[in-house]
Order: C-alpha cells, then structure tokens, then sequence
C-alpha cells in the first residue's frame, strides 16, 4: 500500500497559452506526488469554455490570440479565486509561457503567497512597474528565440530579489514532446523549484 506524503502546502499552476493540456496535468501531477495539492484554473473559459488547443505551431497563433483577449485584471480576478479554493498552509503560483507571465503577476499583486515560479514568461518584460510581494523563481532557456538574453538582464536588474536560472535550452523545454523539450533540463528546473517551495 501506497504511503501518502504530508502535505506541504497548494500550488496554483497556469497554462500555457494551448490551455489546460497533458503537460500542465503532468505538472500538477509531479507537484501532488511531492505534498502539494494543486489546482490549475481555466483562464480562457470567457472565449471558450473548456479552451484546448494542441501544442503544434498551427495552434498556437489561436492561443496567443486569446492571451492577448484575457486581461490580466481579469486573469488576476481568476487567480485569486483559484487560491482562495486551496487549503490553508503556504501557498505557491507556477506557470509556464504564457502561465509564467500570471505567476509573475500574481507576485507583484496577489498578497499571502509564499513564492511563485515562472518558467519562461515572455511578456514578464512588458510587467515591471510593480514590486514583488514573495519571493520569486525564473527559469529560462539560453537558446529560446522569443526571449532575448538582453530581456532576462533587465529582468534581473530591475528585481535582484528574483532567484534566475538559465539552461541551455529553447522556449517550452518542460513540455514533453514538444519542439524543444529537454528532458536534463526539465528535470533541474522542477528539482529546483521543489527546493525553492521546500525553503519558504
């Protein structure tokens, strides 16, 4: 019989801009298997219920086109709620493209989170005007084309408070079976934000 693990507290985890897909399930699912329950809103319900796309590149200007009609008030809104459904204990926002800009966000102007992950959030460059109010972890990749190392420097400059790791690899490399999935990488990006979670 399996043992359950204590529970260590609840993560919120957002999507990529293909919605709620096998890889943020994967996700979630390697967070529960360490102590976390999580829980992983919908925010592209109000332009279609349910929204899922594949993650090739024929799909992918419809998920970049309904990023840009969610507003991060009401992407905010969502959040907020989704946190508020989690238990008590520490409670954490992880995201990943698109889901790594709202963990951002979610630092700068959600109170009471214990810490937030963003895995290589594009437009986080387009959100520096807000302090952070937890502590955050960023992940990027040396060798993704949409994030120029000049965008993570500023990044890093502005919030020296932001724990930064670079890995060689491209955009998405934690999505299994994607373009530029890389396993090494993955695997020292999760271990690190299990640690940075364990820490807080």
């Amino acid at each position: 019989m399996a043992t359950r693990r204590p529970r260590l507290g609840a993560v919120c985890v957002l999507q990529e801009v293909f919605g709620l897909t096998r890889h943020i399930a994967d996700m979630m699912q390697r967070l529960a298997d360490q102590g976390y329950d999580c829980i992983a809103p919908s925010l592209f319900d109000r332009i279609e219920p349910g929204f899922l796309r594949d993650d090739d590149p024929d799909h992918l200007a419809e998920g970049i086109a309904a990023a840009r009609a969610t507003p991060n008030p009401q992407a905010l809104g969502d959040m907020r709620a989704a946190l508020a459904f989690l238990g008590e204990g520490p409670k954490f926002a992880v995201g990943f493209c698109f889901g790594g800009v709202m963990a951002w966000l979610t630092a700068q102007h959600i109170t009471g989170l214990a810490g937030a992950v963003c895995f290589y959030g594009r437009r986080i460059i387009d959100e520096l005007d807000a302090p952070l109010r937890c502590p955050v972890l960023m992940h990027y990749g040396d060798r993704d084309a949409g994030i120029p190392p000049n965008d993570v420097a500023l990044v890093a400059s502005r919030y020296p408070e932001a724990r930064i790791h670079i890995y060689p690899a491209g955009h998405a490399f934690c999505r299994e079976g994607g373009e530029h999935f890389d396993a090494a990488s993955r695997d020292l990006a999760i271990a690190r934000t299990l640690e940075f979670m364990r820490s807080r």
